[in-house]
């Protein structure tokens, strides 16, 4: 898995009009280009409204930045299963799978919060995070096997729906 905690590099093709006021407001404002992004990225972000799936009552909405504030975490694992966990609302159908398998089977069970305090904001903005206990540190060394059940699972549909059967099938594979 990638380091997460570095800057990202994004390309994007953009109307030579915008490039042009990006240079110069980045100019007038004595700030570096990326600077501009990411002040921009933020507040864009911040105008978005999603349903807020820690808030009291099913309709109240969020801002998408607060939202992405209390699932982000630099560890993927962690970040990939908050989101898995919510479904296909906010992620993909694979991360959404895993999530789901991890959850649900009593070998993942642990005692690592999943969503623990929504980094620091449950009390602060009176949100209600739910409790998923699981052994992340057995998620975490079995994260490629599970993605790999998942993709099996997602190509051959009724052939096998056992994760551990499957886990002893590579094993035997690697062995022989």
């Amino acid at each position: 898995m990638a380091n997460r905690s570095k800057k990202a590099v994004i390309s994007a093709r953009i109307d030579p009009y915008l490039k042009a006021g990006l240079e110069l407001a980045a100019t007038s404002q004595k700030e570096k280009i990326v600077a501009l992004l990411e002040y921009g990225i933020r507040g864009v972000l911040g105008t978005i409204l999603v349903e807020d799936p820690f808030g009291e009552g099913s309709e109240k909405q969020t801002s998408f930045a607060l939202f992405f504030n209390n699932v982000w975490s630099e560890d993927e694992v962690i970040y990939k299963m908050r989101l898995g966990y919510l479904g296909e609302k906010f992620a993909e159908k694979v991360d959404a799978d895993m999530a789901a398998l991890v959850v649900k089977d009593e070998y993942f069970k642990g005692d690592f919060d999943l969503f623990g305090d929504l980094n620091g904001n449950a009390k602060e903005m009176g949100l209600v995070p739910p409790t998923v206990l699981i052994n992340i540190d057995l998620v975490r060394a079995e994260w490629d096997t599970i993605f790999g059940y998942v993709l099996f699972v997602h190509r051959n549909r009724g052939l096998l729906s056992n994760y551990h059967d499957f886990k002893k099938m590579v094993e035997n594979s690697r062995s022989q």
